[in-house]
This record gives structure tokens, sequence and C-alpha cells, in this order.
């Protein structure tokens, strides 16, 4: 990437090292409160110990002051590093021309997502890091999401709430170039499962030839001719390619109402580890990048552009 180490240095270095220091303060407060706090939860606790003579209570109360006092300095530590990881991703965007919302913004097409089949059922959704712009001259807008289930036990008064994880990961959205009428799902493989868990009415399996392929998706269309030109050999292998990028993510795609759409499972995809030098900086940037560009090589791959 042209001009990209010179970005580094001039833009994400001295972000890196305002997050560097924040974090060194960080310490010396997580220290200093820790300190206090075990003084504190020692007298308390040796005090409970002795007038209600309760070591469980004492160690309890111990505890909790031990990390009352530790709170601070994880929260400036904290702060820090995700103040640093949003700016990096911002950063970034802007540099490969992309426009960059961190969050209070409506999804888009998140509507469309959901009747192709790549949304599981919730019952509520937080959304951030959206990222919009332009490929081959076609649009496209990719976009973080975390969903979650209500589940509900016991009754009356009794009656629990838990909220429970469904899906935390990414929705890419890409108009597509040419005219289909089908609905074609690329579901993950659920071995015997596909018969029970299949993808809905009108939804037929699609046989292809590429055993690697078949061994982690399963492919659905209402329009088997339609199905297997869409899915085509290099969407194929540029889905592949990305799914390989990373060991803990899944994808999954449709082409459906004139789009191609994907949805990718694993957490923060745009957040790198920190190292805790100037390289790790670098690092983090150029893993972002990354996880832009492959991005960029699953769309050439659904528009049929064997380059970027």
């Amino acid at each position: 990437m042209e001009g990209f180490d010179a970005f580094v240095d001039e833009q994400i270095l001295p972000l890196f090292e305002t997050m560097q220091a924040a974090r060194k303060a960080g310490k010396a407060r997580l220290k200093k409160g820790g300190m206090i706090g075990l003084l504190v939860g020692l007298g308390l606790g040796l005090a409970i110990f002795v007038f209600f003579n309760s070591w469980i209570w004492a160690l309890v109360v111990f505890v909790l002051a031990l990390l009352i006092g530790m709170a601070p300095g994880f929260l400036t530590m904290s702060e820090a590093e995700v103040s640093f990881r949003e700016a990096n991703v911002a950063l970034v965007s802007q540099f490969l021309g992309l426009d960059y919302q961190e969050k209070n913004f409506t999804p888009p097409h998140f509507e469309r997502l959901t009747r192709a089949k790549l949304v599981p059922d919730h019952d509520r959704a937080k959304f951030t890091e959206l990222v919009q712009g332009t490929r081959h001259d076609v649009p496209f807008t990719l976009y973080e999401a975390y969903l979650e289930s209500r589940i509900e036990s016991g009754s009356g008064k009794s009656k629990t709430v838990t909220w429970v994880p469904v899906f935390f990961g990414q929705f890419l959205h890409v108009p597509y170039h040419r005219d289909f009428s089908s609905h074609t799902l690329v579901a993950r493989d659920a071995g015997f499962f596909n018969a029970i868990s299949g993808p809905g009415k009108g939804l037929k399996r699609v046989g292809l030839v590429d055993p690697k392929f078949e061994d982690i998706f399963e492919v659905y269309s209402t329009d088997q001719v339609e199905g297997r030109y869409l899915v085509d050999p290099l969407f194929m292998e540029r889905l592949l390619h990305l799914e390989g990028k990373d060991k803990g993510r899944d994808l999954q795609a449709a082409f459906f109402e004139q789009a191609v759409m994907v949805s990718i499972t694993g957490g923060d995809g745009f957040y790198p580890d920190l190292a805790d030098d100037l390289q790790g900086a670098k690092d983090a940037a150029l893993e972002t990048a990354h996880v832009f560009l492959g991005i960029f090589d699953l769309i050439d791959g659904a528009l049929g552009k064997t380059t970027g």
C-alpha cells in the first residue's frame, strides 16, 4: 500500500504513544489503589472476623475492597486502549478512502439481511463500526452487530431474565452487478442436521463440484441453475480464503434482492491485539488494513474481478 508506512508514522504512532502514557498512568494508579484496597480490606476483614466470627464474610469484604481499589487503574488502562483501537480503525478507514462511523447509526440493509436468512432470531441488538465505501464503483456497507435473545425462567416474583448472545460479528452488503431472480444461500454445513435445520421453504440444496468448499458450506437456492452461476469458482475461492484467515471466524453468504450479503461471526473484526512497543502500533494498523483488504478481496470475487 503506497504511503502506508508514512501514514502510520505520522498518524498512528502519536496516538499509540498517547495510549502508552495513559497505560503507564493507569498501571501506577492500579498499583497504588491496589495497595490501599489491600490494607483497607485486611483491616475490615479482620474486624468482621473478630466481631462476627465469619471468615467467609471477612474474605468477601477483603476481595471487594481490593477490587474497588484497583478499579480506577483498570478503567484508565481500558479507556486508553479502547480510544486507540477506535481511532486506529477510523484513521485506517480514511487512508483507504472509506467513511467510518463508530456508533449512533441505523444499520443499513438489516431487514434485507434478515429476509436473506443471515440474521439469527434475536430480541435486542447493538450496532457499531459502520464502514461505507465503493469498490469498482460499486457501493458497499460493512458494520458490526451484537445480537442477543431474551430467555425467561421461573414465574411471578421469582421470574428471571437472561440475555444470551446469538451473534457477534459483521454484516457486509454489496449490490450485485448483474440481474438475478433467485434467493441463493451459502450456509454452514451442519452435517447430519442439515435435514433438520434446513434453510426454509423454496430453498433446495445445490450440488457443487468443489469438495473443499462443500466440507464447510451447503448451498441452497430457489433456482438450481442460477445458484451455480452465482456461487462460481471465483466466489468460492475468495470465501474460502477469507474463512481461512482466522480460524475463530465463520462465514455465511446470500445472493438476494440484487445484492450479495455476508455474515462474519467471531467478534471484533477490526480490533487487533496490542503489543507494548512501537512495532506493535505498526502491526495494529497493518492488521486492521488487512481486514479491509480481505473484505475487498471477497467483494472482488462476488463481482467477478480477479484483481483489485
